[in-house]
């Protein structure tokens, strides 16, 4: 609870006190048996009357506690449309930091690279093929389980190549030429396309590499974006909190991962939404305070009177117990009449009356009638009492 709503509680209090110290007041002055009860009763109620002028001065004055809330609830509207600046400003940017994949996917394939592979050993294979022709060779050989360079496959198919081809010496040198020739160039030709393809792979590893490490910059500038977002969130709430206003609870929040266009445009108009709801509830306060500190102003005269009403009253009322007193003391020796006591409290039962009608407010004025009523009934008993001389 605030040092306001304290004080605040405070002149609830005491003005429902005194309200119950009025009948309290009526039942002391009609009670003459405990005079002690009454004195205290009356020192209550100027206690009171004294508490609520300086509580409320307190209240209303150039440093007093309405005008320091009514300060902070403007200093907390600037506060709450800077922080909502800032977060609009992390949306906009957690907006520039979501990749669409569909988006690349839709535009068009850049030409490509070309590379021209020349092969040096068909040639030769091919003329190997023409000259012992196809249907002779291991390509024609059907569900062969074997490897072509199972030398236990060769050996027993052997005697079905003798049966099939007869060539001469000169054929068959020429066979192992162009077997030889073309398994050299195909070989090297492997080695080019192998060279080849293990760039093709070395820069698909370093595409993998910067893949990562991109994804990992974009990561933990969304997470610092949704970290920030979340203590401008926390910042609000506690200023909020600190001058005793509470929101409805919204549940949209930035989350760390992937937020497609159409949340973030959410996200803003929520944000948008409950700055304007705020701003209203901090509005509705500070007019509210404003409405106060004027009422405050205009009745802080009224309690200062009600307070010298009072004290007059009851100077009044213990300045005729004296002169009673007085006034009996000086007659102990004989009998004193009471039309001279008469007399003196009518003086101030035109007093009270004048007190009472100097102020309309029901309290004060009730008890000061009180007190006359008293002294009116004091009166007429005296008079019941009055003998001539």
């Amino acid at each position: 609870m605030s040092q306001l709503d304290t004080f605040l509680k405070q002149k609830k209090e005491i003005t429902k006190y005194l309200k119950e110290l009025v009948s309290a007041h009526r039942e002391a002055l009609s009670d003459v048996s405990d005079g002690n009860q009454l004195d205290i009763v009356r020192e209550h109620i100027s206690i009171c009357f004294s508490d609520l002028r300086m509580i409320n001065d307190k209240l209303i004055s150039h440093t007093g506690l309405l005008k320091s809330e009514i300060t902070k609830l403007i200093e907390l509207r600037k506060s709450i449309l800077e922080l909502s600046a800032r977060e609009m400003e992390l949306l906009e940017e957690r907006r520039l930091w979501d990749f669409d994949s569909d988006l690349n996917s839709t535009e068009s394939k850049p030409e490509g690279n070309k590379f021209t592979i020349e092969t040096h050993y068909r040639d030769d294979m091919n003329k190997y093929i023409e000259l012992v022709g196809i249907t002779n060779t291991s390509l024609a050989r059907k569900d062969d389980k074997y490897n072509v360079d199972d030398n236990k496959h060769i050996n027993s198919n052997q005697d079905n190549v003798n049966n099939r081809i007869v060539m001469s010496k000169e054929n068959t040198l020429k066979c192992i030429t162009y077997l030889q020739t073309a398994n050299a160039a195909a070989n090297d030709d492997s080695k080019v396309l192998q060279t080849l393809l293990n760039s093709i792979q070395k820069d698909q590893k370093f595409l993998e590499t910067e893949l990562k490490l991109q994804n990992a910059r974009i990561r933990h500038k969304r997470n610092k974006i949704a970290a920030e977002l979340t203590k401008i969130n926390q910042t609000r709430d506690l200023l909020m909190a600190g001058s005793g206003i509470k929101l409805p609870k919204q549940g949209t929040s930035v989350k760390n991962g992937k937020t497609s266009k159409d949340s973030i445009d959410d996200l803003i108009q929520s944000a948008r939404e409950k700055l304007e709801l705020t701003l209203e509830f901090i509005g509705i306060k500070k007019d509210t305070m404003l409405q106060q500190l004027k009422d405050f102003k205009s009745g802080s005269s009224n309690l200062t009177l009600q307070e010298e009403l009072w004290a007059e009253c009851l100077e009044e009322v213990t300045s005729l117990e004296r002169k009673l007193k007085l006034e009996i003391v000086k007659n102990s020796d004989k009998r004193l009449d009471p039309k001279d006591l008469t007399e003196v409290i009518r003086l101030s039962i035109q007093h009270l009356e004048k007190l009472e009608r100097t102020e309309n407010q029901i309290i004060v004025s009730t008890m000061i009638k009180d007190e006359k009523e008293t002294l009116i009934s004091a009166c007429n008993q005296l008079q019941q009492r009055s003998v001539p001389y």
